[in-house]
């Protein structure tokens, strides 16, 4: 059963996580192009941001694969490079006032990042199928990535106040003027490779798993974040929160049960924690349905 609910629940993660980049990507733009005087609709920007991901997708992705590590490394020097800025614009008193009623919006967020579980065995392979230093590797990457992003949400609001909403181009505030198009830039390109990438990837998977001809998982895959953008709320945290809370948790909860299933013959600390992660994963699960 395990088996089938993962091919449902997986391609159903992949089409959510490619509309929330969408709508990331289409805010970026917007946001650049209000700053120069063009136009400001974000719906506009995130119309002609698929456009472009689409026309990419179908023609191939040998560019976007010779420029995504470079992008990839720029957006991570901008990352650190905007935690530097909070830092050092922050302003402490602000946590004494904060409204905590939201503390656990994040967790649909983290579990977000369940959406690229499928790197794992590229890092055994980089770790020379070492099992020691896989795991290390996955763990470490793993809850270094959770605490950056949680540090970049608290410092973010420290350094633009209660002014700052679920729109995440809000963060350019702290921005000096004369870098205000650098994360927004940065960014829009990081995540077009991202969008891309896992459109190539849902196609792929309904073309092998589902067994649709390659012209219709082509436009399911390509349509369906489309879809998604007229039909339903065009807010990114609540996306990302809503996919991480929902089927995140789902494939967390399966990938327990594996690990519970792969270990149980051997050491009982093992068996322990897949079933606290699984616990956790369900608890997730259950209130990320009862705060939609």
């Amino acid at each position: 059963w395990a088996g089938y609910l993962a091919r449902i629940v997986h391609p159903l993660l992949l089409a959510g996580v490619c509309f929330a980049y969408l709508l990331l990507g289409g805010d970026f733009l917007a946001t650049l192009s209000r700053h120069v005087g063009g136009p400001g609709s974000v719906l506009l920007w995130q119309t002609l941001f698929w456009i472009t991901g689409a026309f990419v997708v179908f023609f191939g992705l040998k560019f976007v694969a010779r420029v995504e590590s470079w992008l990839t490394s720029a957006f991570i020097v901008v990352f650190f490079f905007v935690l530097s800025l909070f830092v050092m614009n922050a302003k402490v008193s602000l946590f004494a006032t904060a409204n905590w009623n939201h503390i656990f919006v994040p967790f649909g967020t983290f579990l977000f990042s369940l959406s690229a579980h499928s790197v794992v065995p590229d890092v055994v392979l980089i770790c020379g199928r070492n099992r020691k230093r896989s795991l290390m590797a996955v763990t470490i990457g793993s809850f270094g990535a959770a605490l950056l992003i949680w540090l970049f949400g608290v410092l973010g609001y420290a350094a633009v106040g209660p002014t700052l909403s679920t729109n995440p181009s809000d963060v350019v505030r702290a921005f000096p003027a004369s870098l205000f198009w650098l994360l927004p830039a940065v960014g829009s390109l990081s995540v077009a490779i991202s969008f891309m990438a896992l459109m190539q990837d849902l196609r792929d998977e309904l073309h092998v798993e589902f067994h649709l001809s390659k012209v219709v998982s082509w436009i399911v895959a390509l349509g369906s974040p489309l879809i998604l953008l007229f039909v339903t709320v065009r807010n990114f945290l609540a996306t990302v929160s809503f996919i991480g809370g929902i089927f995140g948790a789902i494939i967390g909860i399966l990938i327990s049960l594996m690990a519970l299933k792969a270990h149980k013959k051997v050491s009982p600390i093992v068996q322990s924690i897949s079933w606290f992660c699984a616990a956790i994963f369900f608890l997730a699960f259950v209130w990320s349905i009862l705060t939609v």
